[in-house]
């Protein structure tokens, strides 16, 4: 597992190796630290909590780990029967095999699915940093929801540290850049003279930048299970 000392190293390498003069431990601790936050746009972390429903109360506080919610598994009691009626056949009473009977099933389930989903909801409002079921839960129930979390180094998975590094890296180059157009001089035909690779290594950064938003775009498709 990455520390942030090995993230450093592999940032400062991937920028160049620029001396720590010029580009501090300092400077690349921060931009890890917004990697972090960089890619928690595309691929937030998530983990899956509960909470448990009293009868008639409506909001619920999340754990105090997560900042957001992406789903919540609300499905109140609801039976078949609440569905279809009481006197719905489900099954045939006999047990003789039917060759259109699983089908049958399968109709069946996603009614009840889609019935379950039309009739209960929730909400989340950050504000109160409550979950809001819909409608008020009349009884005792373990309800189950997916809550973001903040990624950091130690929850981070070692598939995903290039995205954080290949960011800070990038930072590192926009910052060594623009040091380098200020130390620009006066050339004697009275332009601008540059004595570093300032403006390559900008445009350098901000290809590597944009291949990065792309690539994760791509990558963040795979990571999101719940719409």
């Amino acid at each position: 597992m990455a520390t942030e000392a090995t993230l450093r190293e592999r940032v400062r390498r991937s920028a160049g190796n620029p001396p720590d003069e010029e580009i501090t431990d300092t400077d690349l601790s921060t931009y890890i630290s917004e990697g972090l936050i960089f890619l928690d746009r595309f691929i937030p972390g998530w983990s899956i909590k509960s909470i448990t429903t009293v009868a008639n109360q409506q909001s619920y506080a999340i754990d105090t780990t997560c900042y957001d919610v992406a789903f919540v598994d609300y499905r109140g009691d609801t039976a078949l029967s609440d569905v279809f009626g009481s006197d719905f056949a489900v099954l045939s009473p006999s047990e003789v095999y039917d060759v259109e009977i699983d089908g049958y099933r399968k109709v069946v389930d996603q009614l009840a699915k889609r019935q379950s989903r039309e009739n209960y909801g929730w909400e989340f409002n950050p504000l109160d940093r409550k979950i809001y079921l819909i409608p008020v839960p009349t009884s005792i129930l373990t309800v189950y929801y997916v809550g973001l979390i903040t990624w950091t180094i130690a929850s981070l998975p070692v598939r995903f540290e290039q995205f954080v590094v290949r960011y800070a890296s990038t930072e590192a180059m926009f910052q060594k850049a623009r040091r380098g157009r200020r130390e620009a001089a006066i050339a004697h035909t009275g332009g601008i003279f540059p004595w570093t690779m300032s403006d390559p290594t900008l445009g350098d950064a901000r290809k590597l930048r944009d291949e990065l938003e792309v690539e994760l775009v791509r990558e963040s498709s795979k990571y999101v299970p719940f719409w």
